[in-house]
């Protein structure tokens, strides 16, 4: 909750930021929201199932998800 509210913090800062045109005060805002979120990131990494699996990787192969379909796109509608 900490992260989330330091992210949104940041997010706030960077489009105060982006209203000026000060460069160095733009890229400085969008470094500090980077490694707030980067903070939440490895929070979510910590919080991974062991073996490294994602829980959306569970379910797809829960319902069948290994399943490979070979497609092609042809659009008939242009002469060529």
């Amino acid at each position: 909750a900490a992260d989330r509210e330091d992210v949104e913090k940041k997010i706030a800062a960077l489009k105060e930021a982006l209203k000026g045109a000060d460069v160095a005060v733009i890229r400085s805002a969008s470094e500090e929201l980077a490694q707030a979120a980067q903070k939440i990131g490895q929070a979510m990494y910590a919080q991974q199932p062991a073996g490294g699996e994602a829980a959306g990787d569970q379910t797809a192969q829960a319902a069948g998800g290994d399943e490979v379909v070979d497609a092609e796109v042809v659009d008939e509608g242009q002469a060529g």
